[in-house]
């Protein structure tokens, strides 16, 4: 039996969902419960990390981490 997990998942100006899911779940599979999907002008943060989006569907979280979508910002451009 895998024990469970509970991260946040957020978009930056939006409040936190706690989220819960199965040990060994993975980033897309967090936003897909939180019913949150990524902007193509968004990167996503765990834990303050810039995951890279050919890491969403690999990347596995721990109990506690926080997700967040932050728009993305290059060139000192907003």
């Amino acid at each position: 039996m895998n024990k469970g997990i509970t991260v946040e998942v957020m978009r930056i100006g939006t409040a936190a969902k706690k989220v819960a899911l199965e040990e060994g779940a993975t980033v897309a599979e967090a936003l897909e419960v939180a019913r949150l999907s990524q902007k193509e002008s968004e990167i996503v943060q765990v834990n303050e990390d810039v995951v890279d989006n050919d890491e969403l569907n690999s990347y596995e979280l721990e109990n506690g981490d926080e997700i967040i979508l932050v728009k993305n910002v290059e060139g000192g451009k907003v």
